[in-house]
């Protein structure tokens, strides 16, 4: 039991308040973030003087709201940024959270991030992350999502080259890619799902410019789950194209053993299926 101090009855009794006085969307609303912004604005408008400087600003603005039935988007402009972002538990009643980029060219909006993540969350809801770049040095994937109610959805997605990986989904947490995406950068693994996680891609075109090199292109382990139906590679890669092992699934739905994108075989072990 938690030792009862001032500290952590402020701490609980501020978070009590804030759930009984958390504003309640009545409809759909969208915050702004600028370059040339702060967060000391309302966020509510699209200029200078009215939207947020910071993405995190952003997110945890929405997080703080009850989205209800709404769609609440944190539209983020032109740029680049380098912070490492966290996705966090929201309240919603069917309301989605977005993070807008720009879909019609992705690359416009970069988040770039040096030994960290770009996105990462423990048990943050579902998320909608479109229309951005994502890239890491030294160390961090673009997109980190673990726990068993985190479920992260990406659209239109530019993977650039990221020192850790793309895509790693852990401790039963949930990815998916429900539209196009690019990957222009290598990484060690583009998708490393683990530990009893899932993701599903389908019915998309997955776009690689330049020879992108990895390590393995999927690695899935420890009851793992890859559901990858009627996607289309444009492109190729070197690298193995996957590595499944201790009870995971790779369901390419008979797609064959070249369906993923690489230059060498992939292999199954300890229990692992590619099917």
């Amino acid at each position: 039991m938690k030792k009862l101090t001032w500290a952590n009855l402020k701490a609980t009794l501020l978070a009590y308040f804030q759930g009984l006085f958390r504003e309640k969307l009545t409809a759909a609303r969208t915050y702004y973030v600028r370059t040339d912004g702060s967060d000391s604005n309302t966020g509510l408008v699209d200029s200078a003087g009215g939207a947020f400087l910071t993405v995190q600003k952003g997110i945890d603005t929405l997080c703080s709201l009850d989205l209800s039935l709404y769609d609440c988007t944190v539209q983020i402009g032109p740029g680049t940024r380098t912070a490492a972002l966290t996705l966090k538990k929201y309240v919603t009643g069917g309301g989605v959270a977005i993070l807008l980029g720009d879909t019609t060219t992705p690359s416009n909006v970069v988040m770039s991030v040096t030994s960290n993540n770009c996105f990462a969350g423990v048990e943050c809801g579902l998320w909608r992350i479109t229309g951005m770049k994502l890239q890491t040095t030294t160390s961090g994937y673009a997109v980190f999502p673990s726990g068993k109610t985190s479920n992260v959805e990406l659209r239109n997605i530019d993977f650039g080259a990221c020192a850790s990986g793309h895509v790693v989904v852990g401790a039963g947490g949930f990815a998916r890619y429900s539209a196009n995406c690019t990957i222009s950068g290598g990484a060690p693994t583009h998708l490393q799902i683990a530990n009893g996680s899932s993701f599903v891609a389908g019915g998309i075109t997955i776009t690689l410019t330049g020879t992108p090199a990895f390590t393995t292109f999927a690695s899935l382990d420890s009851l793992a789950l890859a559901a990858i139906q009627s996607v289309t590679f444009s492109g190729s890669a070197t690298g193995a194209r996957y590595s499944v092992t201790l009870n995971s699934v790779l369901n390419t739905f008979g797609a064959g053993a070249t369906f993923l994108p690489g230059n060498s075989a992939g292999s199954t072990a300890t229990g692992g299926q590619y099917a």
